[in-house]
């Protein structure tokens, strides 16, 4: 097929696409509205009925909002043209990205102070019972001892740090003991590692699919929703530094061809997944990512998938032996896995599934809950690299993995709800998928789409954590 003719159908494809999408992420959220009328078998909602967090229409809008939003939208503008503007014209890696940190740290900021300016910032860890923050006292100014007795802790902690490993509430107890035990100094962690991620996202999207990608997708990463909404006004940003940390960790161990440095970076790459499962039981989309690569590798019929499967087993070797001193040091991870299951369990109640029909429309739901959240136009740039097959097999691999890591995740039965943000680094390869099949123009196209549906979001709907 000519270029020129190519680029238009890949056009068309894009704009159906975006339509249809656009229609699914409308209607979703009227099925909240909807479940009060209609049986639960049709409606499909599990246990307490907890739609996505974006699926909630916005109650009221505090007096000065239209004036934080006019803020807002002048803000992700004059960011964006920045961003792309130093992608191709800033030569500097270590300077592009500091830009990019502050980009991206400005966007989140702005963005989150829609909803009711500075309180919005804050308001997330003011509600100690739910969040870490309230958990701070209870570390005693005897960390060690909190994680050692974290399992026994958990009936007593709030419903977050409760079902949750400790990382979190450590970070917040060390951050209170250098900035002060305040809420601000807590939302200002948030956001300084909701920022800081970019650097582990470059170093994945880097090994995953080159350095040119890598500068390409930085841009849209400052402007995807899902990253912006939950990166200045949740824990999860946090969460998402750490496993994003893993994921590029990873990627380049697998990648890795000289015995010594696979050994080293099999070694770092699994220190850096426990330390990830230290934070957040949702590390584990970096296994199950690598399954995903690893089968589309075995498809492919690639010379390397021996290699990188010998190398993901070092990698969970490293993980299993971090995982086993951190038990001879006294950190019981099995009985914190069971208290935080028993504590959800308690909070929730029974979340299973009922039905085979359930259970596909559930799990189909939660993949289509973060992939809408992540972005309806990057979205539709995965399925056109599915459906075209580019030239380029490196990245048609990649959307294959995504997909297949993402189809995993999603029928494994292990999330119930709120995908959009618990899978918040899967959103990284979403945009790496994206950056590598655009060209220059339409990739314009879809960072304008991108910041337009980010806007919408934190206008319309209550998404802030």
């Amino acid at each position: 097929m000519p270029s020129t003719a190519k680029q238009l159908t890949q056009l068309a494809l894009l704009l159906v696409l975006i339509v249809g999408l656009t229609f699914l992420w409308a209607y979703y959220p009227s099925i909240d509205r909807l479940s009060s009328l209609l049986p639960n078998h049709i409606v499909g909602r599990r246990g307490s009925g907890v739609p996505p967090i974006y699926a909630f229409w916005r109650a009221h809008w505090a007096p000065d909002a239209a004036f934080h939003l006019t803020l807002a939208c002048a803000t992700v503008a004059v960011t964006t043209v920045i961003a792309r503007l130093a992608s191709t014209r800033l030569s500097s890696t270590p300077v592009f990205l500091l830009l990019i940190v502050a980009c991206v740290a400005v966007v989140n900021v702005m963005v989150a102070r829609v909803d009711r300016g500075h309180d919005s910032l804050v308001q997330p860890f003011t509600r100690t019972k739910l969040e870490y923050f309230g958990d701070i006292p209870k570390v005693e100014d005897d960390p060690v001892a909190f994680i050692r007795n974290y399992h026994t802790l958990s009936p007593k902690l709030s419903l977050h740090a409760g079902t949750h490993p400790p990382g979190g509430v450590v970070l917040l107890y060390l951050n209170s003991k250098l900035l002060g035990p305040s809420v601000d100094a807590a939302a200002y962690c948030a956001i300084a590692f909701g920022a800081l991620s970019v650097l582990p996202a470059w170093m994945f999207v880097r090994h995953w699919l080159g350095r040119s990608v890598a500068r390409r997708a930085m841009p849209l990463y400052v402007v995807t929703p899902s990253l912006v909404i939950f990166g200045a006004t949740s824990m999860d940003a946090v969460f998402h530094f750490f496993t994003l940390l893993a994921l590029a960790t990873t990627v380049l161990a697998l990648r890795s061809r000289s015995p010594v440095n696979t050994q080293v970076n099999a070694l770092f790459a699994g220190f850096c997944l426990f330390l990830a499962t230290f934070f957040t039981f949702a590390a584990i989309v970096v296994p199950a990512f690598v399954l995903a690569r690893l089968i589309v590798q075995l498809l492919l019929r690639r010379n390397s998938v021996v290699r990188e499967f010998l190398n993901s087993v070092l990698i969970a070797g490293a993980f299993l032996v971090s995982c086993g001193i951190a038990i001879l040091l006294g950190y019981d991870i099995p009985k914190v896995v069971q208290a935080a299951i028993e504590r959800d369990h308690l909070a929730m109640g029974d979340t299973g599934i009922s039905s085979p029909a359930l259970y596909v429309q559930w799990s189909l739901g939660n993949v289509l809950a973060f992939l809408f959240a992540s972005g309806i136009a990057l979205t539709a740039v995965l399925a056109c690299g599915l459906i075209l097959k580019p030239a380029d097999s490196r990245h048609r691999a990649a959307c294959w993995t995504l997909l297949l890591t993402l189809v995993l995740l999603g029928y494994s039965t292990l999330f119930s709800l709120e995908t959009e943000r618990v899978w918040l680094p899967l959103a990284v390869p979403l945009v790496a998928c994206a950056s590598a099949g655009l060209g220059s123009k339409t990739r314009g196209f879809v960072l304008v789409l991108c910041a337009i549906q980010t806007l919408l979001m934190q206008w319309y709907w209550f998404t802030w954590w």
